[in-house]
């Protein structure tokens, strides 16, 4: 993941909304985010590199033309690393 801290990450409670997002490198774990909210929304960032990672292996093949009514997930997985990416689709 270019301009990301690749994963794998880790939720550490603090308190009941307090918790930290750590990054797992054996005895050392440096923060990465502090969460002030419920534990699943925590646990939630912590799982995107492998949500990131998981979107990227996907095999992209949409030649959709035309604009459409219901997005097909190929161009919902594509807006979505395009987010991450802050780039356009």
């Amino acid at each position: 993941m270019s301009n990301h801290t690749p994963g794998a990450w880790e939720v550490k409670r603090e308190g009941t909304f307090h918790h930290r997002i750590m990054l797992r490198k054996g005895d050392y774990c440096p923060m990465i985010a502090d969460v002030h909210a419920g534990e699943n929304i925590a646990n939630l960032m912590a799982s995107a590199p492998e949500m990131y990672e998981a979107l990227k292996s996907i095999p992209m093949e949409c030649n959709h033309k035309e604009p459409h009514l219901l997005a097909c997930w190929v161009c919902k997985a594509k807006a979505a690393i395009a987010k991450a990416e802050n780039t356009t689709c």
